[in-house]
């Protein structure tokens, strides 16, 4: 048996699950460079920010997946909030393996786009982020998906049919 949650935040949903599964991530690593979030911003502060940045449509929630690396990207290079070299590495094919890894080893919080994975509806897609892990037989990714009506951390099976895309954002 495998368990390994890092302390990710778990935002409510607002805008989009796009920028708000991004502003998980955001939080997190505020912990370690701590000029990422400010003392007067809000959560969704956070989320409308990053929303403006991957051109998030107010009306629907939509986000263009391709945005949302260069919109966190422009959200943490913002105002001198981090000078270093942040990046953003994209997976087009994830594997269960390579987000245990990302999590254990480099503990580095995923964002992951779900494409017809059940839980959330199967014609639809949703952004989360992925706080851990649990393997006992069957390999379980522990999401963070803004929801209020689901657990903080909810526990999806993983699929790679399901598995869109990952995005890291490393340090």
């Amino acid at each position: 048996m495998a368990l390994f949650n890092l302390q990710v935040d778990n935002v409510s949903w607002h805008l989009g699950c796009a920028p708000a599964a991004a502003a998980n991530i955001i939080i997190y690593w505020d912990q370690f460079y701590s000029k990422l979030v400010t003392s007067s911003q809000s959560d969704n502060d956070i989320i409308n920010e990053l929303g403006d940045y991957m051109d998030t449509d107010p009306n629907t929630g939509e986000t263009t997946p391709s945005k949302i690396p260069s919109g966190m990207l422009s959200y943490v290079r913002q105002s001198g909030r981090y000078l270093g070299d942040f990046s953003i590495s994209t997976d087009f094919s994830p594997s269960y393996s390579e987000i245990r890894t990302q999590i254990a080893f480099f503990n580095r919080p995923v964002l992951l786009w779900l494409v017809n994975e059940p839980t959330y509806g199967d014609k639809s897609s949703h952004v989360v982020a992925v706080a851990g892990y649990y393997s006992y037989i069957v390999e379980y990714m522990i999401v963070h998906d803004t929801w209020g009506s689901t657990p903080v951390n909810m526990y999806i099976m993983f699929n790679s049919s399901y598995a869109e895309r990952t995005w890291t954002l490393r340090d």
